[in-house]
Protein backbone atom coordinates (compact mmCIF):
# COMPACT_ATOMS: atom_id res chain seq x y z
CA UNK A 1 0.00 0.00 0.00
CA UNK A 2 1.41 3.49 -0.80
CA UNK A 3 2.08 5.98 1.68
CA UNK A 4 1.95 8.56 -0.42
CA UNK A 5 -0.42 11.55 1.16
CA UNK A 6 -1.94 13.56 -1.80
CA UNK A 7 -5.30 16.07 -1.84
CA UNK A 8 -8.29 14.71 -3.97
CA UNK A 9 -10.65 17.71 -4.40
CA UNK A 10 -14.92 17.37 -4.56
CA UNK A 11 -14.71 17.16 -8.06
CA UNK A 12 -18.34 15.66 -8.09
CA UNK A 13 -21.61 17.20 -7.88
CA UNK A 14 -23.06 16.58 -4.44
CA UNK A 15 -26.30 16.75 -3.26
CA UNK A 16 -27.77 14.99 -0.08
CA UNK A 17 -30.97 14.10 1.19
CA UNK A 18 -32.43 13.43 4.51
CA UNK A 19 -34.17 10.12 5.14
CA UNK A 20 -35.63 9.57 9.01
CA UNK A 21 -35.44 5.51 9.39
CA UNK A 22 -35.78 4.37 5.37
CA UNK A 23 -33.88 1.59 3.80
CA UNK A 24 -32.88 2.11 0.13
CA UNK A 25 -36.05 0.00 -1.28
CA UNK A 26 -38.06 1.39 -4.14
CA UNK A 27 -41.06 3.59 -3.12
CA UNK A 28 -39.66 4.89 -0.03
CA UNK A 29 -39.51 8.73 -0.30
CA UNK A 30 -40.35 10.05 2.92
CA UNK A 31 -37.56 12.85 4.26
CA UNK A 32 -36.71 14.91 7.04
CA UNK A 33 -34.89 17.78 7.44
CA UNK A 34 -31.60 16.96 9.66
CA UNK A 35 -31.64 18.97 13.14
CA UNK A 36 -29.15 22.11 12.87
CA UNK A 37 -29.31 22.46 15.99
CA UNK A 38 -27.36 19.34 17.48
CA UNK A 39 -23.20 19.54 17.92
CA UNK A 40 -20.60 17.64 16.05
CA UNK A 41 -19.64 16.11 20.15
CA UNK A 42 -23.14 14.10 20.00
CA UNK A 43 -24.25 13.31 16.71
CA UNK A 44 -27.28 11.19 16.31
CA UNK A 45 -27.68 8.74 13.24
CA UNK A 46 -25.29 9.07 10.51
CA UNK A 47 -24.69 9.70 7.05
CA UNK A 48 -24.49 7.00 4.05
CA UNK A 49 -22.47 8.21 0.95
CA UNK A 50 -24.16 6.37 -2.42
CA UNK A 51 -21.22 6.38 -4.39
CA UNK A 52 -21.80 3.59 -7.32
CA UNK A 53 -19.05 4.73 -9.85
CA UNK A 54 -16.39 3.95 -6.90
CA UNK A 55 -16.47 0.41 -6.88
CA UNK A 56 -16.95 -1.90 -10.56
CA UNK A 57 -16.69 -5.63 -10.97
CA UNK A 58 -15.12 -5.72 -6.81
CA UNK A 59 -12.45 -3.43 -7.99
CA UNK A 60 -12.61 0.03 -5.69
CA UNK A 61 -11.50 3.26 -8.01
CA UNK A 62 -9.09 5.47 -5.18
CA UNK A 63 -10.46 8.80 -6.95
CA UNK A 64 -14.34 8.37 -6.58
CA UNK A 65 -13.16 6.57 -2.94
CA UNK A 66 -11.73 9.68 -1.77
CA UNK A 67 -14.43 11.72 -3.19
CA UNK A 68 -17.29 10.08 -1.65
CA UNK A 69 -15.54 9.55 1.74
CA UNK A 70 -14.39 13.16 2.19
CA UNK A 71 -17.83 14.10 0.57
CA UNK A 72 -19.40 12.45 3.69
CA UNK A 73 -17.18 13.53 6.30
CA UNK A 74 -17.89 17.24 5.20
CA UNK A 75 -21.71 16.94 5.46
CA UNK A 76 -20.86 14.63 8.87
CA UNK A 77 -19.14 17.67 10.47
CA UNK A 78 -21.08 20.73 9.09
CA UNK A 79 -17.79 22.13 7.51
CA UNK A 80 -16.84 23.16 5.01
CA UNK A 81 -13.34 21.58 4.26
CA UNK A 82 -11.79 18.25 4.64
CA UNK A 83 -9.02 19.64 7.36
CA UNK A 84 -11.87 21.46 9.23
CA UNK A 85 -14.23 18.58 9.19
CA UNK A 86 -11.31 16.40 10.72
CA UNK A 87 -10.73 18.63 13.41
CA UNK A 88 -13.56 18.53 15.12
CA UNK A 89 -12.78 15.48 15.95
CA UNK A 90 -8.99 15.11 16.77
CA UNK A 91 -6.09 17.49 17.71
CA UNK A 92 -2.42 18.21 16.78
CA UNK A 93 -0.25 15.83 19.02
CA UNK A 94 -2.76 12.98 19.72
CA UNK A 95 -2.07 9.68 18.26
CA UNK A 96 -4.94 8.35 16.44
CA UNK A 97 -5.52 4.41 15.77
CA UNK A 98 -7.19 3.21 12.67
CA UNK A 99 -9.07 -0.52 12.96
CA UNK A 100 -9.53 -1.96 10.28
CA UNK A 101 -11.13 -5.15 9.22
CA UNK A 102 -8.45 -7.64 6.97
CA UNK A 103 -10.19 -11.10 7.57
CA UNK A 104 -11.78 -10.71 4.11
CA UNK A 105 -8.84 -10.15 2.40
CA UNK A 106 -8.12 -8.52 -0.97
CA UNK A 107 -11.61 -7.80 -1.94
CA UNK A 108 -14.05 -7.43 0.81
CA UNK A 109 -11.66 -6.09 3.67
CA UNK A 110 -11.43 -2.46 4.52
CA UNK A 111 -10.37 -0.92 1.10
CA UNK A 112 -6.66 0.57 1.33
CA UNK A 113 -7.84 3.43 -0.67
CA UNK A 114 -10.27 4.06 2.37
CA UNK A 115 -7.83 4.23 4.69
CA UNK A 116 -5.86 6.08 2.38
CA UNK A 117 -8.26 8.86 2.34
CA UNK A 118 -8.64 9.22 5.77
CA UNK A 119 -4.96 9.04 6.70
CA UNK A 120 -4.66 12.14 4.15
CA UNK A 121 -7.22 13.77 6.19
CA UNK A 122 -5.98 13.25 9.76
CA UNK A 123 -2.72 14.80 7.92
CA UNK A 124 -4.47 17.80 6.64
CA UNK A 125 -5.58 18.37 9.87
CA UNK A 126 -2.64 18.02 11.92
CA UNK A 127 -2.07 14.66 13.10
CA UNK A 128 1.79 13.77 11.98
CA UNK A 129 1.86 10.71 9.91
CA UNK A 130 3.85 8.83 12.29
CA UNK A 131 1.07 8.93 15.09
CA UNK A 132 -1.53 7.37 12.79
CA UNK A 133 -1.73 3.14 13.50
CA UNK A 134 -3.35 1.04 10.90
CA UNK A 135 -3.96 -2.17 12.70
CA UNK A 136 -5.80 -5.51 12.69
CA UNK A 137 -5.14 -8.54 14.51
CA UNK A 138 -3.36 -11.05 12.57
CA UNK A 139 -0.56 -10.60 10.05
CA UNK A 140 -1.67 -12.48 7.47
CA UNK A 141 -4.74 -11.48 7.14
CA UNK A 142 -3.62 -7.52 6.76
CA UNK A 143 -0.63 -8.84 4.42
CA UNK A 144 -3.38 -10.90 2.68
CA UNK A 145 -5.93 -7.82 2.52
CA UNK A 146 -2.89 -5.39 0.89
CA UNK A 147 -1.52 -4.04 4.63
CA UNK A 148 2.28 -4.91 4.86
CA UNK A 149 2.82 -4.21 9.02
CA UNK A 150 5.21 -1.87 9.33
CA UNK A 151 6.87 0.96 11.18
CA UNK A 152 8.81 3.58 8.53
CA UNK A 153 10.48 6.51 10.07
CA UNK A 154 7.74 9.99 9.50
CA UNK A 155 5.63 7.76 8.12
CA UNK A 156 2.22 6.37 9.13
CA UNK A 157 2.40 2.87 10.90
CA UNK A 158 1.04 -0.16 9.96
CA UNK A 159 0.94 -2.96 12.90
CA UNK A 160 -0.50 -6.19 13.83
CA UNK A 161 -1.51 -7.34 17.52
CA UNK A 162 -0.22 -10.61 16.78
CA UNK A 163 3.79 -10.44 16.22
CA UNK A 164 3.40 -7.28 16.53
CA UNK A 165 2.77 -5.38 19.35
CA UNK A 166 0.60 -8.30 21.64
CA UNK A 167 -1.35 -8.16 23.62
CA UNK A 168 -1.78 -6.27 27.36
CA UNK A 169 -1.04 -8.40 30.32
CA UNK A 170 -2.54 -5.54 32.99
CA UNK A 171 -6.26 -5.04 30.65
CA UNK A 172 -8.44 -7.52 30.19
CA UNK A 173 -12.19 -8.76 29.94
CA UNK A 174 -13.66 -11.85 31.91
CA UNK A 175 -16.68 -13.57 31.48
CA UNK A 176 -17.87 -16.84 32.90
CA UNK A 177 -17.82 -18.84 29.48
CA UNK A 178 -14.64 -20.41 28.91
CA UNK A 179 -13.01 -20.97 25.50
CA UNK A 180 -10.04 -23.47 24.43
CA UNK A 181 -6.95 -21.24 23.46
CA UNK A 182 -4.75 -21.37 20.42
CA UNK A 183 -1.46 -19.41 19.01
CA UNK A 184 -1.95 -16.01 18.97
CA UNK A 185 -3.99 -15.59 22.63
CA UNK A 186 -1.70 -13.98 25.04
CA UNK A 187 -2.06 -17.02 27.40
CA UNK A 188 -1.30 -19.63 24.88
CA UNK A 189 2.03 -21.81 25.39
CA UNK A 190 3.31 -23.26 22.72
CA UNK A 191 3.85 -23.06 18.84
CA UNK A 192 1.55 -22.42 15.95
CA UNK A 193 1.52 -25.96 14.90
CA UNK A 194 2.26 -29.31 17.71
CA UNK A 195 5.76 -30.22 17.96
CA UNK A 196 6.66 -33.84 18.29
CA UNK A 197 9.15 -34.47 21.30
CA UNK A 198 12.02 -36.59 20.03
CA UNK A 199 12.60 -39.58 21.66
CA UNK A 200 13.39 -40.18 25.54
CA UNK A 201 12.02 -36.09 26.44
CA UNK A 202 8.68 -35.36 27.31
CA UNK A 203 6.01 -37.97 26.42
CA UNK A 204 3.93 -35.80 23.77
CA UNK A 205 0.28 -36.36 25.80
CA UNK A 206 2.87 -33.94 28.42
CA UNK A 207 3.75 -31.48 25.82
CA UNK A 208 2.24 -27.93 26.46
CA UNK A 209 1.22 -28.34 22.54
CA UNK A 210 -0.86 -31.23 23.72
CA UNK A 211 -2.45 -30.56 26.59
CA UNK A 212 -6.17 -28.46 25.79
CA UNK A 213 -5.45 -24.74 27.11
CA UNK A 214 -8.34 -22.88 28.36
CA UNK A 215 -9.30 -19.83 29.48
CA UNK A 216 -12.10 -17.21 30.52
CA UNK A 217 -10.06 -13.94 30.08
CA UNK A 218 -9.65 -12.13 26.93
CA UNK A 219 -7.03 -9.66 26.91
CA UNK A 220 -7.44 -6.18 24.87
CA UNK A 221 -4.85 -4.80 22.14
CA UNK A 222 -1.54 -3.05 23.44
CA UNK A 223 -2.42 -0.92 20.69
CA UNK A 224 -5.66 0.24 22.23
CA UNK A 225 -4.67 0.70 25.65
CA UNK A 226 -0.96 2.14 25.17
CA UNK A 227 -0.27 3.67 21.56
CA UNK A 228 -3.65 5.51 20.55
CA UNK A 229 -5.02 8.35 22.03
CA UNK A 230 -8.58 8.01 20.11
CA UNK A 231 -9.97 5.22 17.39
CA UNK A 232 -11.54 5.52 14.41
CA UNK A 233 -13.15 1.93 13.26
CA UNK A 234 -13.47 1.06 9.64
CA UNK A 235 -15.35 -2.42 9.14
CA UNK A 236 -16.63 -3.63 5.95
CA UNK A 237 -20.14 -4.71 5.48
CA UNK A 238 -20.24 -8.59 5.37
CA UNK A 239 -22.06 -11.00 7.22
CA UNK A 240 -20.61 -13.85 9.81
CA UNK A 241 -22.22 -17.62 9.95
CA UNK A 242 -21.53 -16.68 14.27
CA UNK A 243 -22.73 -13.60 14.92
CA UNK A 244 -25.03 -12.92 11.47
CA UNK A 245 -22.87 -9.14 10.67
CA UNK A 246 -19.58 -8.28 10.99
CA UNK A 247 -20.27 -4.17 11.34
CA UNK A 248 -18.93 -2.01 13.40
CA UNK A 249 -20.03 -3.75 16.82
CA UNK A 250 -18.76 -6.85 16.54
CA UNK A 251 -15.45 -6.12 14.15
CA UNK A 252 -14.48 -3.92 16.85
CA UNK A 253 -15.00 -6.39 19.82
CA UNK A 254 -13.88 -9.16 18.53
CA UNK A 255 -10.69 -7.33 16.47
CA UNK A 256 -9.80 -5.62 19.79
CA UNK A 257 -9.40 -8.95 22.07
CA UNK A 258 -7.47 -12.39 22.12
CA UNK A 259 -9.84 -15.49 22.97
CA UNK A 260 -12.72 -14.48 21.44
CA UNK A 261 -13.85 -17.84 19.55
CA UNK A 262 -15.90 -18.38 22.75
CA UNK A 263 -18.18 -15.41 21.62
CA UNK A 264 -18.82 -16.48 18.15
CA UNK A 265 -22.13 -18.64 18.89
CA UNK A 266 -24.98 -15.80 18.53
CA UNK A 267 -26.15 -16.46 22.39
CA UNK A 268 -27.61 -13.83 24.52
CA UNK A 269 -24.52 -14.55 26.57
CA UNK A 270 -22.44 -13.80 24.06
CA UNK A 271 -24.22 -10.74 22.66
CA UNK A 272 -23.88 -8.98 26.04
CA UNK A 273 -20.34 -9.66 26.44
CA UNK A 274 -20.19 -7.95 23.06
CA UNK A 275 -21.66 -4.99 24.80
CA UNK A 276 -19.87 -5.39 27.75
CA UNK A 277 -16.22 -5.62 25.68
CA UNK A 278 -17.20 -2.31 23.71
CA UNK A 279 -18.03 -0.58 26.93
CA UNK A 280 -14.25 -0.99 28.12
CA UNK A 281 -12.70 2.08 28.56
CA UNK A 282 -9.76 0.86 26.13
CA UNK A 283 -12.63 1.05 23.77
CA UNK A 284 -15.39 3.09 24.80
CA UNK A 285 -13.35 6.60 25.65
CA UNK A 286 -11.23 6.34 22.16
CA UNK A 287 -13.82 5.12 19.79
CA UNK A 288 -14.46 8.83 18.01
CA UNK A 289 -16.04 7.83 14.63
CA UNK A 290 -17.13 4.66 13.07
CA UNK A 291 -16.53 4.51 8.88
CA UNK A 292 -18.50 1.32 7.32
CA UNK A 293 -17.33 0.16 4.10
CA UNK A 294 -19.71 -0.62 2.41
CA UNK A 295 -17.95 -0.36 -1.50
CA UNK A 296 -18.76 -4.21 -1.64
CA UNK A 297 -21.62 -5.96 0.88
CA UNK A 298 -21.18 -9.87 1.56
CA UNK A 299 -24.81 -10.64 2.38
CA UNK A 300 -23.88 -13.98 2.63
CA UNK A 301 -20.98 -16.66 3.00
CA UNK A 302 -19.00 -14.29 4.99
CA UNK A 303 -16.88 -13.48 6.41
CA UNK A 304 -14.43 -14.72 3.82
CA UNK A 305 -14.98 -13.34 0.26
CA UNK A 306 -17.58 -15.34 -1.71
CA UNK A 307 -18.17 -14.20 -5.16
CA UNK A 308 -22.09 -16.19 -5.34
CA UNK A 309 -23.15 -13.79 -1.83
CA UNK A 310 -21.64 -10.13 -3.15
CA UNK A 311 -22.48 -7.07 -4.69
CA UNK A 312 -20.54 -3.37 -5.61
CA UNK A 313 -22.90 -1.35 -3.58
CA UNK A 314 -20.74 1.83 -3.38
CA UNK A 315 -22.07 2.64 0.28
CA UNK A 316 -19.79 4.55 2.65
CA UNK A 317 -21.69 4.97 6.25
CA UNK A 318 -20.32 7.78 8.85
CA UNK A 319 -21.15 8.51 11.96
CA UNK A 320 -20.82 7.74 16.06
CA UNK A 321 -23.51 5.44 16.73
CA UNK A 322 -22.62 2.03 15.86
CA UNK A 323 -25.54 0.74 16.59
CA UNK A 324 -27.42 2.92 14.04
CA UNK A 325 -24.68 1.76 11.28
CA UNK A 326 -25.50 -2.37 12.04
CA UNK A 327 -28.83 -2.20 12.12
CA UNK A 328 -29.14 -0.51 8.75
CA UNK A 329 -27.02 -2.64 7.30
CA UNK A 330 -28.03 -5.90 8.67
CA UNK A 331 -31.51 -4.32 7.01
CA UNK A 332 -30.09 -3.68 4.03
CA UNK A 333 -28.13 -7.50 3.85
CA UNK A 334 -31.58 -9.00 5.06
CA UNK A 335 -33.01 -7.46 1.60
CA UNK A 336 -30.29 -9.19 -0.49
CA UNK A 337 -30.69 -12.19 1.08
CA UNK A 338 -34.61 -12.37 0.81
CA UNK A 339 -33.82 -11.92 -2.89
CA UNK A 340 -31.52 -14.28 -3.29
CA UNK A 341 -33.45 -16.96 -1.53
CA UNK A 342 -30.65 -17.27 1.65
CA UNK A 343 -32.25 -17.55 4.85
CA UNK A 344 -32.54 -14.30 7.20
CA UNK A 345 -29.53 -13.65 9.49
CA UNK A 346 -30.76 -10.98 11.80
CA UNK A 347 -31.56 -13.75 14.86
CA UNK A 348 -27.76 -14.41 14.69
CA UNK A 349 -27.28 -10.97 14.87
CA UNK A 350 -28.12 -10.15 18.46
CA UNK A 351 -25.56 -8.52 19.55
CA UNK A 352 -27.00 -4.99 18.20
CA UNK A 353 -29.85 -5.52 19.99
CA UNK A 354 -27.81 -6.18 23.21
CA UNK A 355 -25.69 -3.09 22.61
CA UNK A 356 -28.89 -0.50 22.04
CA UNK A 357 -29.76 -2.60 25.71
CA UNK A 358 -26.29 -1.65 27.21
CA UNK A 359 -26.93 2.81 25.61
CA UNK A 360 -24.02 2.12 22.98
CA UNK A 361 -26.34 3.48 20.68
CA UNK A 362 -30.00 2.91 18.75
CA UNK A 363 -31.68 1.62 15.84
CA UNK A 364 -30.95 3.75 12.80
CA UNK A 365 -35.21 3.74 12.31
CA UNK A 366 -34.83 5.93 15.53
CA UNK A 367 -32.77 8.53 14.21
CA UNK A 368 -31.79 10.38 11.31
CA UNK A 369 -30.02 8.86 7.80
CA UNK A 370 -28.61 11.59 5.95
CA UNK A 371 -27.94 10.40 2.63
CA UNK A 372 -25.29 11.69 0.09
CA UNK A 373 -25.50 10.95 -3.65
CA UNK A 374 -22.56 11.44 -6.32
CA UNK A 375 -22.90 11.65 -9.80
CA UNK A 376 -20.90 13.70 -12.43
Amino acid sequence: MHSNLFFLPLCALLFAISVHGQSLRPDNDQTEALPQSRTPEAKPGFVLVHAPESISRFKANPGQVATAFNAGLIKWSGKSTVPEAWRVLVNPGERIGLRINTIGGSITSTHPSLVETIVNGLSQAGIRPKDIIVWDKYPHHMMSAGYVPMQPDNQWQCKSTVEGSGWDPEVFYFHETVGRLIWGDHEFKGTALPIIPPEGSVAAEDAPEAREQISNRSYFSRILTREVDKVINIPSMTSHNGVGLLGCLASLALGSIDNHRRFLDGSTSSAQAFAEILQKDAIADKTILHVMDGLIMQYAGGPAFDPNHATSTGFILIGQDPVAIDSWCLQQMEYQREDHSVVAIGAKASHIKAAQAYGLGIHFDQTVMTEVKLSK
